[in-house]
């Protein structure tokens, strides 16, 4: 008996380098299904920090990310915001 999955169309993976093939600045799911780079019963996309992404930046909404690349400040590390606690009141 084969087992199939039946969530496996409900996400996704895409490069960075998928995403500098599309036309538009602002990436969402929905742009991502008309653009056929996802499955149209994808739920949920997260971008995979392979390839380049050189001619512009872009913003994503609604998608996860494995890694995200920062500029380094001039903050001293205490302060940078993976080191800050939350005070609950």
């Amino acid at each position: 008996m084969v087992s199939v999955s039946l969530t496996r169309y409900d996400s996704a993976e895409v490069r960075l380098s998928d995403l500098q093939k599309m036309p538009v600045d602002s990436i969402d799911l929905l742009a991502l299904k008309q653009a056929g780079v996802v499955h149209a019963n994808a739920l949920t996309v997260k971008v995979i920090l392979c390839g380049e992404l050189t001619t512009r930046a872009v913003k994503l909404q609604g998608l996860l990310a494995t890694k995200v690349r920062v500029q380094q400040s001039k903050r001293p590390a205490a302060a940078s915001p993976s080191r800050l606690v939350r005070e609950h009141s």
